[in-house]
């Protein structure tokens, strides 16, 4: 059998994070339909990583982080980049998530924090959670934050936000 080509591996903005220009979502690995152990989503994570993905995408609403947990005891953790997400309104709701983020993970430390599903509704409150995630990021607990969406109207919005631009610019990812 032909051995597959590695994947490349490319500069996530200017996070200093390095991530395979493909992810593996683990969305599907927690689905209660699918019946897939956290043994199971483990086995399939790390065989995803000898192929060359190194970027996982999981959210504590996924019901994935324990297949994460269990990737992790197979690969090096420096190896791999973990985004996770949570659809806090709140600083200390986020900060409390996080916490329990890096608990499910078994690990010290998440690459990538998003604040997930970000409307219009609550735009102005993320703003200000995100300036608060920011401050954690220099404890070096997460290594760059930002927001998910599935709204052109929240992206142009956030845009506007001089302190958003800034961190954007700097380091803050934003996920489509």
């Amino acid at each position: 059998m032909k051995e597959m080509p590695k994947l490349s591996i490319v500069a996530l903005c200017d996070t200093g994070l390095k991530v395979s220009r493909l992810g593996f979502g683990t969305f599907d690995l927690g689905s209660p339909s699918l019946n897939i152990s956290p043994e199971e989503g483990g086995r399939i994570l790390a065989e995803s990583y000898k192929l060359g993905v190194n970027f996982w995408d999981t959210s504590d609403d996924y019901g994935s982080h324990p297949h994460v947990a269990s990737a992790l005891k197979r690969v090096p953790r420096k190896d791999v980049i973990i985004s996770t997400k949570k659809g806090a309104k709140t600083g200390k709701e986020a900060r409390k998530s996080l916490r329990s983020s890096l608990r499910e993970l078994s690990t010290d430390y998440i690459d990538i924090f998003l604040m997930h599903c970000v409307d219009s509704d609550w735009i102005g409150e993320c703003h200000r959670v995100l300036r608060e995630l920011n401050d954690v990021r220099t404890t070096g607990i997460v290594k760059a934050v930002g927001l998910s969406t599935h709204s052109v109207t929240v992206v142009k919005e956030a845009s506007q936000f001089e302190e958003l631009y800034r961190l954007w610019t700097r380091n803050l990812y934003m996920s489509p």
